[in-house]
Formats: C-alpha cells, sequence, structure tokens
C-alpha cells in the first residue's frame, strides 16, 4: 500500500480514513494486500 493510502502514514494525508483503517485491521484483507501483484508488474501480454 502506498503511503498516501495508508492511514497510518506519518503524512496523515488518509487520517480521517477510517474504512481502510478498519480494514487494515482484518487479517484476511491484509493477507489479500500482500499477495496482490503490484501493477507495475503486470505485464499488457498477461
Amino acid at each position: 500500500m502506498d503511503a498516501l493510502s495508508d492511514p497510518r502514514d506519518a503524512s496523515g494525508y488518509s487520517a480521517s480514513d477510517t474504512i481502510s483503517l478498519e480494514y487494515l485491521q482484518k487479517p484476511a484483507f491484509v493477507a489479500l494486500l500482500e499477495n496482490t501483484v503490484s501493477v507495475a508488474d503486470v505485464q499488457a501480454s498477461d
């Protein structure tokens, strides 16, 4: 997750995003994030 999307980031940019914060406390959701391929790693031919 990028810093601007993370409500826990020190920048405070998304600090009021309580929905994301709730999901980030759910182990099943965090596992999905950890196992998601980065867009930078996806090839158009895939």
